[in-house]
């Protein structure tokens, strides 16, 4: 069992939220695992999905301000290989964020 606690990012000093759309170089299924892989291991990227369309990966990231996001970006995110390119969209506001279901 795991337990997790639920913080406003901002009052921890993450008051930086970015989505980043990714796409791959290749969709093989190795390509996909590597990223996979790649991601996980980063702190920073607090949500990554899969989609069908245009890009192949959401990213929900967090930073403490622009100037730590863009080292992230730079440093970390775009060294990796498999990256064809990316997209940044800084997010202004949350409407609505829950972790209930409606069951």
């Amino acid at each position: 069992m795991r337990y997790v606690a639920l913080f406003n990012p901002k009052e921890i000093g993450l008051g930086v939220r970015m989505r980043i759309d990714v796409r791959l170089n290749v969709q093989s299924r190795d390509a996909l695992e590597r990223f996979d892989t790649a991601i996980v291991a980063m702190p920073e990227v607090v949500e990554c999905i899969t989609m069908l369309g245009e890009w192949d990966y959401s990213l929900t990231v967090v930073a403490r301000d622009v100037d730590d996001y863009q080292r992230f970006l730079l440093d970390r995110l775009a060294k990796l290989s498999n990256i064809a390119n990316y997209r940044s969209t800084l997010v202004v506001r949350e409407v609505k964020r829950t972790t209930e279901f409606p069951v």
